[in-house]
């Protein structure tokens, strides 16, 4: 109540308080009356009788004269603080320019689509013209108004804060170069972010100035969103910014004549992991988001140092797109594991009017050669017999030997070494026929594949069952696709099932379709794990007695991207069948299982050529989104995450166009700790060990260390960032970002217009095409009447004064 009250005379007095100040002196005339009336010894003399007969013929008048001299000097008082108070007047009226002072304040688009060119210049120099113009109108009439400018693409930051727009050379001179200073922005255009940032501005500054908002604008669909919530569009903010401030003028910089017929390059996506020395398919995606179609589109596709490659899509329908298929081979590595490519694909339009809008007609990506997809085999029973460790006959099928390469590198370790190993170079891990895993292992591995790696789980006679289910198959968001519940089968391998494959479009299992598929049909599977899908839950029930599976049909893609479990082959008998192969989303990643080890204990299928076919497409499967997010929208952060045991913390960051920036790592949370032990502790490990002996090894925690990060909020060109970090052990590695523009910036279908102003009807919102704001201006300057109130103030002093000599005369 007190802050609507303190607002409402706010809203009308620059000094509210003084008001009140007046308003207390009110009470000056009315005490002096009070103790003036305070009683006296009354005394009898008989010569007052006369006068004060008289007294009472004239009381009446007398008091009527009285009461109407303390009003005067009441009010003279409160004139006296509403001078001081110093009251004003605003209204709102377009008309010419008046020497009346406001403060100005843009909001100006800068965004990609401002890079349209129209005639012989572009809509950003359109723009500027017509800020510059309205400047000048002001300055010319001295108005003595101050400017503020505020950028779409970059709301938070102001170009010009209540910069002075003055009549003087030097002044304007100092405007117009800031104003020419502004360049089309690879960002796209936030208004609402824009008119957000405007309110918070007004709401933070004194309420008792004259304030215009403008906003130029190439009026965009995209960017006025009337079929979002008409609570939080632009239209909305701009209604309720309009009842704060004297007056709202909408102005369209852009061109309504012109076609909005463009083409951008909205996707570049390699099929495989970037292998070194093998032959990669790229998929490049174009799209129209005009209303006409397009016609006869060159597509170029350059990969590193090599040739560029060129295919024409014949046509693109309105508003859809097209992908043109590459087939690039990546050049042979020699002296490193692994090295960044730059690879960009641009679009050629047939003629120029098909494509109007050229920065987005080329698209960057940051891809990784390596020598091999950098897998990792955590081998839960060794031995000394080669042919008897559990990953011996997967590292055959991941690294088959010969010269031709398989796409693959493996490394092996036991399970006591992967508890203490860092995880970050690795896409792909198997764990094969673990015992267990640590918490602190349990919780760093479903960080690792929550961040883009991709996990295959092969369960044999070594894995607990009841602590496996604890920790990838219960609670709200299992790991695990599959949930163990008992071994089933023939010990003696006297009976034995096959698998179904009830996916054979997965891209995994797309060799083993069909009936009778002899790559799959002569396989043996002699005993399994019977498993039954993992399904979340809100409580854990590790020690609830195992239930049988029920029949669970194979889901589509759709549930495969929403996280659910996908069942993609089964095994047993009719009547007994449970799900042999499954996999789901998490995170960013991916998590694959099997319900039978890697080995050839439990069946046939390692002594056939599918056991390779089927291990290479899931390691090639699994490790498609591993990794670092390479690929950034501009005005994103970049981050990397650093391993100070191995890199140093400060780095160089080269920019598109060369400049470079001295960056440095902080810490910004803490992690369980991978590497928690040295390589010395890897080593001396027993590979033939038993997992059951190591029990009390796996319970270990590792320890908690902090979490650095390379963050870079500055993206804000399209093209290449490339960060280097000095190695401790000398040398430098290289990490390669591709930031590129919002595809939605390509949409440039102009807002309708009728809808919009019916959005806007507001009576202070005014929309005016180009060249309207150097020709309508705002008058509704906050006058103050404190010129006036004095003058009231001495006539109301005069009349006081003047009745007062009067009545007391008449007396």
């Amino acid at each position: 109540m007190l802050e609507s009250i303190g607002a409402w005379f706010g809203g009308w007095l620059l000094s509210p308080w003084l008001l009140g100040l007046g308003a207390a002196l009110m009470a000056s005339p009315i005490l002096i009356h009070l103790l003036n009336r305070r009683k006296f010894r009354v005394v009898d003399w008989a010569a007052m009788d006369f006068l004060l007969e008289a007294d009472r013929r004239n009381r009446r008048r007398v008091q009527l004269e009285n009461l109407l001299l303390l009003l005067l000097r009441c009010l003279a008082m409160l004139l006296l603080g509403l001078m001081l108070a110093r009251p004003f007047s605003c209204q709102f009226a377009p008309g010419l320019f008046e020497a009346q002072r406001f403060e100005r304040i843009v909001l100006f688009d800068d965004s990609l689509s401002m890079q349209v060119v129209s005639g012989n210049q572009t809509t950003l120099d359109r723009a500027k013209e017509e800020l510059k113009s309205l400047v000048r109108g002001l300055a010319d009439n001295d108005s003595e108004d101050s400017l503020t400018v505020l950028l779409a693409s970059r709301p938070s930051e102001r170009l010009l804060n209540a910069a002075p727009i003055q009549s003087s050379d030097d002044d304007l001179i100092k405007l117009f170069k800031a104003i020419d200073e502004i360049e089309a922005s690879d960002r796209a255009a936030q208004l609402t972010a824009g008119l957000l940032e405007i309110e918070e501005l007004i709401a933070g500054e004194s309420k008792n100035v004259n304030r215009v908002a403008y906003l130029l604008s190439d009026m965009r669909r995209r960017d006025w969103r009337l079929d979002d919530p008409q609570d939080d569009n632009p239209p909305a903010l701009l209604k309720r910014l309009a009842d704060t401030v004297s007056a709202c003028l909408v102005i369209d910089v852009g061109s309504a004549d012109d076609p909005a017929a463009n083409l951008a390059v909205a996707a570049i996506a390699p099929e495989d992991t970037l292998i070194g020395g093998v032959a990669t398919q790229f998929q490049v995606t174009v799209a129209n988001p005009s209303d006409t179609e397009a016609r006869d589109v060159a597509v170029e596709l350059s990969v590193g140092e090599g040739l560029p490659m060129v295919r024409t899509i014949d046509r693109i329908a309105p508003g859809a797109m097209a992908t043109e298929p590459f087939l690039f081979k990546l050049p042979l590595l020699i002296d490193a594991d692994s090295t960044p490519v730059r690879i960009r694909a641009s679009v050629i339009a047939a003629s120029p009017a098909q494509d109007r809008l050229a920065a987005d007609s080329e698209r960057f990506y940051a891809g990784t050669v390596v020598r091999g997809v950098p897998t990792l085999l955590v081998d839960g029973a060794p031995s000394s017999i080669p042919h008897r460790a559990e990953s011996y006959y997967l590292q055959k099928a991941l690294e088959p030997p010969g010269d031709l390469l398989s796409g693959v590198s493996a490394e092996i370790v036991t399970d006591t070494q992967f508890e203490s190993m860092s995880l970050d170079r690795f896409q792909v891990i198997f764990l094969c026929n673990v015992y267990r895993l640590s918490e602190q292992r349990c919780q760093s591995l479903r960080a690792w594949v929550q961040a883009g790696g991709g996990l295959m789980i092969l369960p044999g006679d070594q894995v607990d069952e009841r602590d496996f289910n604890k920790h990838f198959a219960e609670g709200a968001d299992p790991l695990s696709p599959l949930r163990l519940m008992r071994l089933a089968g023939d010990e003696t391998a006297a009976v034995w099932s096959q698998l179904q494959v009830d996916a054979p479009q997965h891209p995994a299992l797309k060799e083993f379709g069909g009936q009778n598929n002899p790559l799959i049909d002569s396989v043996k599977i002699f005993r399994w794990w019977k498993t039954e899908v993992a399904v979340p839950s809100d409580t854990a029930a590790a020690d609830a007695p195992p239930v049988d599976p029920q029949p669970v049909a194979a889901a589509d893609d759709a549930t495969v991207a929403q996280g659910a479990a996908v069942v993609l082959a089964r095994v047993g008998e009719e009547g007994d069948v449970t799900p042999a192969i499954a996999e789901k989303r998490f995170g960013r990643g991916r998590v694959a299982m099997m319900a039978m080890p890697a080995d050839a204990d439990w069946s046939d299928w390692a002594s056939y050529p599918s056991f390779l076919i089927a291990m290479q497409e899931f390691t090639q499967y699994l490790a498609d989104d591993a990794g670092v997010r390479r690929e950034l929208a501009v005005g994103e952060t970049l981050r990397q995450t650093i391993d100070l045991t191995r890199s140093q913390r400060i780095g160089t960051l080269t920019l598109p166009g060369g400049a470079q920036a001295s960056i440095q790592a902080e810490e910004s949370a803490g992690r369980p700790a991978p590497a928690g032990e040295s390589p010395d502790s890897q080593e001396n490990a027993a590979d033939d060990t038993p997992s059951a002996a190591r029990e009390n090894e796996a319970d270990i925690q590792a320890p908690s260390v902090p979490l650095w990060e390379i963050v870079y909020d500055a993206v804000d060109q399209r093209g290449y960032y490339e960060l280097r970090l000095p190695q401790n052990q000398g040398g430098e590695q290289s990490y390669l970002f591709a930031a590129n523009v919002d595809p939605t910036e390509s949409d440039l279908r102009r807002v309708d217009l009728v809808q919009l102003e019916q959005q806007l009807d507001h009576p202070r919102i005014v929309l005016l095409a180009a060249g309207g704001a150097s020709q309508t201006a705002v008058s509704g300057k906050q006058n103050e009447w404190w010129r006036r109130t004095l003058y009231l103030l001495l006539g109301v002093l005069f009349a006081e004064q003047g009745l007062a000599w009067f009545f007391g005369r008449r007396r």
